[in-house]
């Protein structure tokens, strides 16, 4: 192409950047036709001029990042050696694009690929494979225009060279997807029309997109401001939506039959003291609303509730030296699982007791051991509650008889405890 064809091409292309407002296009996707003026600067190996080229070819934006596209150009070369021949160079390429986009008419964008260039002169030819990469910038001036300009390095992989090339031209969109105008409120009314654009979901709107607010009571108070959105018909009500209510009671006057109530005093929907429970404490005072018919109540309406405290003794008696639980012990043991069992609120710490005889180390042990035998009796074969059963082994250190007897010896092997429990007195 003559240098001065080219030129006025891209002077075109400029001047339609210029008058071209900046606003990103509502395209989601599109196919569009290419046409670029470029500019190569060779490898001085190759012993060519620095010479405009022109391509055309078709492309793909997949979305507002990626894009593909499939060019085919041309350029007359000349020689740099003084030579006075012209030769043709032709090539095909295809690229990737991907693009930074920001929502804006301006858009950067990385650019690489690979093609083949055909030399030709006088009858002869050859061709090389060639691997570009650079980066560009596109200005999107229609919805169906983008200026674009990029500039990459081309690698030739036949003789390792490296050219540098400028490109300038434009797109042509000629089919997209429409990204439908967006109503992020669903009120039906798109966002660039949109006044209200926060109004509730499923609430009636104007035409500007403003909630619709009614006057559910009719009493002349909008909702939005109505305090009271159930006054009564045709009672007389304030700024506020609310009708007269002289005691202050929260029952309108119109609906008041009490409308003397002391102030404080909670009424029922007629506006009159109420008595819930009929315990003779009104319910303004009443702290147990509640209270079973006939029950006894103190003076907040509570029901007067006795309790006593009960306790359960363990006992369990041991053999010389051993740590394994009788059998003829067991009903104490079990007895333990079941007072524990019928007062949730009663634990125990079961302690393990020695004679005298052996040292006092190995009575420890033993101690710990006997107190562990009747909580794990407890735990596995009567279902005691293991988190409220601790156990604790006293070595022979708390004799309850005399250990110069068989028979306080045997009393003072020994598992003992204590649990206690509140209960309601019949």
């Amino acid at each position: 192409m003559p240098i001065m064809k080219l030129k006025s091409v891209l002077a075109g292309i400029c001047l339609a950047a210029v008058v071209a407002p900046s606003q990103a296009r509502d395209f989601d996707s599109s196919g569009y036709f290419t046409l670029l003026g470029g500019y190569t600067f060779f490898d001085e190996e190759r012993n060519i001029e620095d010479d405009p080229s022109i391509a055309a070819g078709l492309g793909y934006e997949f979305n507002r990042n990626f894009a593909a596209e499939v060019l085919y150009g041309g350029a007359n070369l000349e020689p740099d050696n003084g030579a006075t021949s012209e030769f043709d160079g032709r090539f095909t390429r295809l690229d990737v694009l991907y693009h930074f986009d920001d929502g804006d008419a301006w858009r950067p964008f990385l650019i690489g690929g690979g093609g083949n260039y055909d030399f030709s002169s006088d009858g002869s030819e050859f061709d090389e494979t060639q691997w570009n990469l650079g980066a560009g910038l596109k200005h999107e001036i229609s919805d169906s225009t983008d200026l674009r300009f990029d500039a990459r390095g081309v690698y030739g992989t036949d003789n390792e060279t490296k050219d540098v090339m400028l490109n300038l031209g434009i797109n042509m969109l000629f089919a997209g997807l429409v990204v439908p105008p967006e109503d992020s409120d669903g009120d039906g009314i798109y966002d660039d029309e949109d006044r209200c654009p926060d109004t509730p979901y499923g609430a009636k709107v104007d035409t500007n997109g403003c909630e619709i607010i009614g006057d559910a009571d009719n009493d002349g108070v909008k909702d939005d401001v109505d305090q009271c959105p159930n006054t009564p018909a045709g009672a007389q009500v304030d700024e506020k939506g609310c009708a007269a209510d002289e005691d202050g009671d929260g029952v309108a006057d119109v609906a008041d039959k009490c409308p003397g109530t002391p102030a404080g005093t909670k009424v029922d929907e007629t506006g009159c003291p109420a008595d819930k429970d009929g315990d003779g404490v009104m319910n303004s005072a009443d702290a147990c609303p509640d209270t079973p018919a006939g029950a006894k109540v103190d003076a907040r309406g509570c029901q007067l509730v006795l309790t006593e405290t009960v306790s359960i003794k363990l006992n369990v008696n041991f053999p010389s030296g051993s740590a394994i639980v009788p059998e003829s012990e067991m009903a104490e043991v079990e007895k333990l699982a079941t007072f524990l069992r019928q007062y949730p609120s009663a634990s125990i710490t079961v302690e393990g007791h020695t004679d005298s005889q052996g040292s006092d180390t190995i009575n420890q042990v033993i101690s710990e051991q006997r107190a562990d035998a009747v909580r794990d009796a407890a735990i596995q074969r009567f279902g005691a509650d293991p988190s409220r059963i601790s156990a604790v082994g006293m070595g022979e250190a708390q004799p309850i008889a005399d250990n110069n007897t068989a028979e306080g010896r045997r009393v003072n092997r020994r598992v003992v405890g204590v649990a206690e429990a509140t209960a309601n007195k019949e």
